[in-house]
């Protein structure tokens, strides 16, 4: 999985520098991490969503850009990724972890899978509320994580629109709290277990 990740995927202006740095951690834990990613998020690129999040923590993510020629259709991505990494929960567990950058990998995993349960529960309240179909949201979804704009997904906006406004919502509920909190204690006993 980690050998199909690359730089055209990615929300972020990055280069193949940090590229590689990327691959050569997710190499690291890439076996024992697989082990948690849930059954039904399989099909996604779990690590395609993880280069772009763990691009957003860096130390120095001031020199992070958003690549604005995905500003349309990746809107709703970007917007979980800056609610996930600038939440204030997250920025303390990163100062707690002291630049260890390997602790801070495993972090961004268990970080990644929560933004992603997060962002399935917000579709699927879409889905409840909306005549939109599963098949519909999921391409959306799959769509969202690549770098072609297809003509075929002209209602890729509109759906856009609506997730993002239902996650505005859900953030306003605190519900992205919890699954931060979720991810601090995953990577808490994920080392706790290698002790």
């Amino acid at each position: 999985m980690i050998a199909h990740v690359t730089n055209d995927e990615c929300i972020f202006v990055s280069n193949d520098e940090l590229l590689q740095q990327f691959k050569n951690l997710a190499d690291l834990f890439e076996e024992q991490l697989n082990k948690d990613i849930p059954k039904y998020l399989k099909e996604e690129n779990i690590y395609g969503h993880l280069y772009n999040t763990w691009l957003a923590l860096l130390p120095d993510s001031r020199r992070i850009f958003f690549d604005e020629t995905k500003r349309f259709s990746h809107a709703f991505l970007f917007y979980c990724i800056q609610q996930v990494s600038k939440h204030k929960r997250t920025q303390q567990f990163i100062q707690f972890l002291n630049n260890d950058s390997e602790k801070q990998f495993v972090f961004t995993f268990y970080l990644t899978i929560e933004a992603l349960l997060w962002t399935e529960t917000v579709i699927s309240r879409v889905q409840e509320d909306e005549d939109l179909t599963y098949c519909d949201l999921k391409m959306t979804i799959k769509h969202t994580f690549c770098d072609v704009e297809d003509t075929r997904f002209s209602t890729t906006l509109l759906f856009q629109k609506k997730i993002l406004q239902a996650m505005i919502q859900s953030q306003q509920e605190d519900e992205l709290s919890r699954h931060i909190a979720n991810a601090v204690q995953r990577t808490n006993e994920f080392y706790e277990d290698k002790t």
